[in-house]
């Protein structure tokens, strides 16, 4: 379930909570962007509802400051004499800028696409944590053949079979028989 915190100086925090628990979101409410910043220390929100304007700062520059954190979507919400002036750059930042008063529609498709866009986002990393790991083993392997031809005078085919028949023989996997060619020769 996702979780919010809205941060508004206004009472409409309590027809915003109302809009996002429609779509089931679980909101927080703080007054002030002091506040904002103890409450995100504290609880990992996955959305930050921010109404322009905030009585003890710039609204635009705490939507950009909190877009460094990972898993957090943020929509600022401003007046729609404003709203176009406001969003200009706040795309690259992947911050949604909405006009006040929220249309419960509107709320809905763009809660779905930042669900869209985490759940892509998270597989993508996942696929990358894999590539790096993957990565990582070829170098380890890459290195021990590359010190079995230093330290034993063969070639690269003949140092991966070293390795295989070792990882065979000692019936270990041939990133440990990599590693520990590597231990000996590196000492």
């Amino acid at each position: 379930m996702d979780t919010a915190l809205i941060v508004t100086a206004s009472e409409s925090y309590v027809e915003m909570k109302r809009l996002l628990s429609m779509n089931a979101v679980v909101s927080d409410n703080v007054r002030s962007l002091r506040e904002a910043r103890m409450a995100l220390c504290d609880v990992p929100y996955s959305l930050l509802l921010i109404d322009n304007p905030l009585p003890d700062g710039s609204a635009r520059e705490f939507a950009i400051e909190s877009s460094r954190r990972d898993g957090l979507d943020i929509i600022l919400l401003t007046s729609p004499a404003v709203a176009e002036r406001v969003s200009i750059g706040l795309e690259r930042y992947g911050v949604y800028v909405l006009s006040k008063p929220i249309r419960e529609n509107e709320l809905a498709i763009i809660l779905r696409n930042m669900r869209i866009g985490r759940k892509r986002r998270e597989e993508l990393e996942a696929k990358c944590r894999r590539l790096l790991k993957r990565l990582e083993e070829e170098r380890t392997l890459t290195r021990a053949k590359c010190l079995l031809a230093l330290k034993e005078g063969i070639g690269e085919d003949e140092g991966h079979r070293v390795l295989e028949k070792k990882a065979m023989n000692e019936r270990i996997t041939l990133l440990d028989a990599a590693s520990e060619i590597i231990l000996k020769y590196s000492k």
